[in-house]
């Protein structure tokens, strides 16, 4: 059966299951390129959650993003630098000697040695820890917990392609059609750009890793969770190293947190407590329930 002779309201309701299976089959096959394929044993993914440093960690739970609002937010927490909302700055407040930083996380020495009291801009600042997140990259990488290159290049073109294709094949030529014979096709057409909007949703590539990175994820915030609860109920007892931790695993935990505030000051809005990729969009594990949203009415063609 030709689907492009279905006629009216009927084809939107074919269209929104051949996106909705296009989905399915592009979520699958996204799936299987980060599946685990050694099958690695609980102990081993223990393991490798314990031998993960504090950023190595944030990055896990939340990308490049979590890395730096983690260290602002840890920083800040220990008196070494000021989160500014209104100017959406970072200022440091030690002297000017590096010296101090030996100590620190790379990714602390990184985004210290180039601020300075008169204050930087918090969009630059996170620019100057990127050498610092490709580090954690390559580290993660060698895991297993993030995808290679050629999985990722899978991920951010060829299955969002398949997915766009067969979006646009169903709905462009019965819009044509639809518009040379004067018919109605609002609906079909926002219910393909609908369609299309879940691709940005579905394939965004920031913090993506892999179902083996998914398990030492949730192993490091379950054998966290005390520090979870003192993170929550006193903050400040904290050592610098735990509170980039703390922060990396689950963000922010209270109101006027230091997290919040360079959450605000990057994005402009607060930050909503814990958002890891494990349950956001990057991971492809929660977005997009249904694929043409709620259209319905007439279509022409």
């Amino acid at each position: 059966m030709n689907p492009f002779e279905i006629q009216g309201p009927t084809y939107l309701l074919v269209y929104f299951a051949i996106c909705g299976i296009a989905f399915m089959l592009s979520k699958a096959l996204k799936a299987y390129l980060l599946r685990d394929p050694n099958g690695t044993s609980p102990a081993q993914i223990s393991s490798i959650a314990r031998s993960l440093q504090p950023y190595e960690a944030a990055y896990l739970s939340g990308g490049s993003e979590r890395v730096f609002l983690a260290a602002c937010a840890a920083l800040s927490r220990h008196n070494l630098v000021e989160v500014s909302r209104g100017s959406r700055k970072l200022y440091r407040k030690l002297e000017d000697n590096t010296g101090q930083f030996k100590d620190l996380e790379y990714v602390e020495q990184a985004l210290l040695v180039h601020l300075s009291k008169n204050g930087e801009s918090i969009s630059t600042s996170r620019a100057k820890v990127n050498n610092a997140v490709a580090g954690i990259v390559t580290v993660l990488e060698n895991y297993g917990l993030k995808p290679t290159t050629d999985q990722l290049r899978l991920i951010r073109f060829i299955i969002p392609l398949f997915y766009a294709s067969v979006v646009l094949f169903f709905s462009l030529p019965k819009c044509a059609l639809a518009a040379q014979l004067h018919l109605p096709f609002t609906f079909l057409l926002i219910e393909s750009i609908i369609a299309l909007a879940i691709t940005v949703k579905l394939f965004r590539p920031e913090g993506e890793i892999t179902a083996k990175g998914a398990a030492v994820n949730e192993a490091l915030r379950q054998e966290n969770s005390a520090l979870k609860l003192t993170h929550s109920t006193n903050p400040d007892g904290l050592s610098l190293r735990d509170s980039a931790l703390a922060y990396g695993l689950f963000g922010a935990m209270a109101i006027g947190d230091p997290f919040n505030d360079a959450h605000y000051a990057l994005r402009g809005q607060n930050a909503a407590g814990s958002t890891g990729s494990g349950s956001s969009c990057g991971s492809g594990t929660s977005c997009g329930s249904s694929c043409g949203g709620g259209c319905g009415g007439g279509c022409g063609g």
